[in-house]
């Protein structure tokens, strides 16, 4: 008998956010708050990549409705270690 479930495997899988307290002051300094980091990341609307750092990037809306410019690095497959992010023109 067949499962009409969907594959597993298909799920979203969320990622985790690891906040260091250097993180946060830099957000800060940019008027983005952590949680307004982690919606633009959801929203984001393209994966790029820093040119100063070479660490990955993504442009997203944030519940404001301003794009963001995120960096971060990936610890692992699900965990991300936000580094800043500050609102861009579009």
């Amino acid at each position: 008998m067949q499962s009409s479930c969907p594959d597993e495997s298909k799920k979203m899988a969320h990622e985790h956010f690891h906040w260091l307290d250097e993180a946060i002051e830099h957000l800060a300094q940019h008027d983005v708050a952590p949680e307004e980091f982690v919606t633009a990341f959801e929203n984001r609307i393209q994966d790029t990549q820093s040119r100063s750092t070479g660490r990955p990037a993504f442009y997203g809306y944030d519940d404001r409705g301003r794009l963001l410019f995120g960096v971060y690095e990936r610890i692992s497959e699900f965990e991300i270690l936000p580094k800043t992010a500050f609102e861009v023109s579009e």
